[in-house]
């Protein structure tokens, strides 16, 4: 079995046998009964609940030696399986540009060869990855659509974590910038400004049901809190802008903005002046799978 999965700090994109899906990339260990989650993952002797809004995110930097990426790939992995035992996974995945080259290595030499034994949601799951390509993330879009970087071209991801800046000139990739500018940030930022009503969420998942409900419960009351999520996801727009125009001035005053990412389409409104893919978040994945078909992995 083949799977493309793009394991971001806030969203597990993939896509295996012809099905393509998304969770949050959240983990939390399973502490009572009544506890329950889309996915129950049970290893190393832990059980796991995968992709509730209570889980933690990852603030691991290498993605070799973090164990909420492995337990989120895992997972994807057995999900997708036809059958309780695959002696032949191969996986297409992802690292930031500006780390590729360090951490390249590594993360394929922590999954290649491994074999896994687990059980999802109460089903045991055995596999053994035997290969696995990694590529940079953002870089890949003239595989997707070769008009949308023909020019020169900045690609701006949007992730959980961080934000993912590639320079693209004649279609080929030239450059890369990381910076620690994901929504997860973001998302802090504004359970912080919200404080002031006196509320203390103790976890950042709660700010995406906030922007989409635009309320929040004080003592009982409904209040609304519109205008404190435009504020704050229009100055982070602006300061995104402005670290693509820091980190490429030069290219940024002739090349235009194309953003992608998960964090894209939640500040799709507040970038208007810019080309936000509508399947921006899936596009990461999507690049992985031709690149998995295009080498016959």
């Amino acid at each position: 079995m083949r799977i493309s999965a793009d394991i971001g700090y806030n969203t597990t994109n993939f896509i295996g046998h012809n099905i393509e899906g998304s969770f949050l990339s959240t983990v939390k260990e399973k502490t009572h009964e009544l506890e329950t989650a889309e996915y129950t993952v049970e290893y190393n002797n832990n059980t796991y609940l995968i992709g509730n809004h209570d889980g933690f995110t990852s603030i691991e930097h290498t993605r070799d030696k973090d164990m909420i990426f492995h337990l989120c790939l895992y997972t994807a992995i057995a999900g997708n399986m036809r059958s309780t035992i695959d002696n032949d996974v191969r996986v297409v995945t992802g690292l930031p540009a500006q780390f590729f080259a360090e951490q390249k290595s590594a993360l394929i030499k922590s999954l290649e060869n491994r074999r896994v034994f687990m059980k999802l949601n109460g089903e045991t799951k055995t596999f053994t990855i035997t290969k696995v390509i990694v590529f940079p993330q953002s870089a890949g879009l003239f595989l997707y659509d070769k008009s949308l970087v023909e020019k020169d071209t900045l690609v701006v991801d949007i992730g959980g974590g961080t934000l993912d800046i590639a320079y693209m000139s004649n279609g080929q990739f030239k450059d890369g910038r990381t910076y620690p500018l994901g929504v997860n940030y973001t998302y802090d930022i504004l359970l912080q400004e919200l404080s002031k009503y006196g509320v203390n969420y103790s976890n950042r998942m709660k700010a995406e049901q906030i922007i989409a409900d635009k309320t929040i419960f004080v003592e009982g009351r409904e209040v609304d809190v519109k205008e404190d999520i435009d504020n704050v996801l229009s100055l982070r727009a602006k300061e995104i802008v402005n670290a693509i125009k820091q980190a490429f001035p030069e290219q940024a005053k002739y090349s235009r903005f194309i953003f992608i990412g998960g964090g894209a389409l939640l500040l799709k409104n507040y970038l208007s002046e810019y080309r936000v893919l509508d399947d921006a978040q899936m596009i990461n994945v999507k690049i992985y799978d031709i690149i998995g078909k295009s080498k016959n992995v």
